[in-house]
């Protein structure tokens, strides 16, 4: 006997079986970061996560050993960083996951964006007792109250982890906030994100990183994640600081990454008409790793931006020693 769910073909002993094991498992209701109440396992003991960033989290918080499933992106780009999932059943693509192939590994958890993939998702997942949790771990203004909702579902040992990570970040950031507060003078900045001309808004995770720093962000103006503006807007504006963002996702040697920055570097300062820009003229033209504007490491990202906009606050290097002890601490390596 087959039972149809959603687009794929199910056995009625499979539904049986994934149902007697939902209900098994002790439930929580948590908030996820659309505002939706979930109904998920505590503790969470099979989770796929088609989401990059929330890999990095799980492993912070100590439960890779809970993860059954990945995405091709997670094995294909970032393998040097997540070295652990290489051998890990994928899903697909991290937008479009093949639904069948994961709901064939029994989680009792997946972990998605908050815009992708889409409410098919819910609708395949939820009937056979699948937990669909949505986390961004993309701004450092909500990133707590994500990582709390994770721990609540990952138990005991989540918690732990989660408190040492806290303190350890919560001693640096205001170590760094009370420096700051002494400044009178307050930099302006244009960040732009990874397309040209397209100027990060203020809910992005680069806006909040400068107004934690308290910087005279321009595109604070823009309400919401990011604007596409005209050259000429920009010319205007005459930004003090420019920081162009980037995305590389593996942890390459030195040289590699630092190719890759000169790169975008070279492609803000060769456009044409912007040699009149305070920032191109001054050299104050930065690039950012879209990845240390949220999530875990935007400690990283905060001490970083904060070397750009105050040079004379953080010591040259600072963020690099921030980065390691990170990475040491936190991730294993």
């Amino acid at each position: 006997m087959k039972t149809i769910v959603g687009f794929f073909v199910l056995s009625l002993a499979q539904l049986v079986s994934w149902a007697l094991l939902a209900a098994n498992n002790h439930q929580i209701v948590v908030q996820d970061a659309i505002g939706r109440n979930i109904q998920a396992p505590s503790p969470a003991q099979r989770i796929v996560t088609v989401s990059f960033a929330a890999h990095e989290v799980i492993r912070l918080l100590g439960a890779n050993d809970r993860l059954v499933g990945t995405t091709s992106y997670v094995q294909g780009h970032a393998g040097d960083l997540f070295p652990e999932v290489q051998k890990l059943p994928n899903v697909g693509h991290a937008f479009r996951p093949n639904l069948e192939d994961l709901a064939k590994l029994r989680p009792d958890l997946v972990i998605a964006w908050v815009a992708n993939p889409g409410p098919e998702m819910e609708r395949a997942l939820n009937p056979l007792g699948i937990a669909v949790l949505r986390l961004n771990f993309s701004r450092s203004d909500t990133f707590k109250r994500e990582l709390t909702v994770l721990t609540e579902i990952l138990g005991a040992q989540a918690v732990e982890a989660a408190e040492k990570y806290n303190k350890w970040a919560g001693l640096l950031e205001e170590q760094l906030l009370a420096k700051v507060r002494k400044y009178s003078v307050r930099p302006t900045v244009m960040i732009e994100q990874l397309t040209e001309a397209t100027i990060a808004g203020r809910q992005s995770g680069a806006a909040v990183l400068a107004k934690m720093l308290m910087a005279n962000n321009l595109g604070e103006q823009f309400p919401g994640q990011f604007s596409i503006v005209a050259n000429e807007w920009i010319l205007r504006q005459n930004p003090q600081i420019f920081i162009k963002m980037f995305a590389w996702r593996n942890r390459e040697d030195d040289r590699k990454l630092e190719v890759m920055r000169r790169r975008q570097l070279d492609q803000v300062l060769q456009r044409p008409s912007w040699d009149n820009i305070e920032a191109i003229r001054n050299k104050r033209v930065h690039i950012l790793d879209a990845d240390y504007c949220g999530g875990p490491r935007y400690i990283v990202g905060l001490y970083q931006m904060a070397g750009w906009l105050y040079p004379n606050l953080v010591l040259p290097g600072r963020w690099q020693e921030i980065e390691e002890e990170y990475f040491k601490l936190f991730q294993n390596f």
